[in-house]
């Protein structure tokens, strides 16, 4: 039975790859088996740049109901060393560009049974030579029992 968390993540994953923008940028989840190691060898050694969706988190908006509905919000995160990117092997896009093309193709977005992902909010934090630019989605779900 698939998990409605996980196919929602899935989903955000295929809908990312399908647009030629993101091309040039690493796709990555978090249920990838190495992902720690896949983004350190990302940062520090080829392109400099990744994309990271997370683990949806989900909360019941109808505690009284005889049914399940989550809010749920989503987080694609845009990693840059700058280093890295801005040189040879890098995109020489930034994160900030990318994180707000992830905003603008995502938005509104259906990714399951007429269910859209509108955007929240967008917020850029520098540390230490690494930009990560967040962007926040939310959607509903309703859980059905197998």
């Amino acid at each position: 039975m698939p998990s409605a968390l996980e196919t929602c993540q899935e989903s955000v994953v295929k809908l990312l790859e399908a647009e030629r923008f993101f091309t040039p940028v690493p796709i990555m989840h978090e249920r990838l088996k190495d992902l720690r190691n896949e983004m350190l060898v990302t940062l520090k050694s080829k392109t400099g740049i990744l994309i990271l969706v997370g683990t949806p988190k989900g909360k019941n908006i109808t505690p009284g109901a005889p049914f399940v509905t989550l809010e749920v919000r989503l987080t694609v995160s845009v990693m840059e060393n700058v280093a890295f990117n801005q040189g040879a092997k890098g995109t020489k896009i930034g994160a900030n560009a990318f994180g707000e093309q992830v905003a603008a193709h995502l938005h509104n977005k259906i990714w399951a049974h007429g269910k859209c992902l509108p955007c929240l909010n967008l917020e850029t934090v520098e540390r230490n030579g690494l930009v990560h630019c967040r962007v926040d989605f939310q959607t509903t779900v309703v859980l059905t029992k197998e």
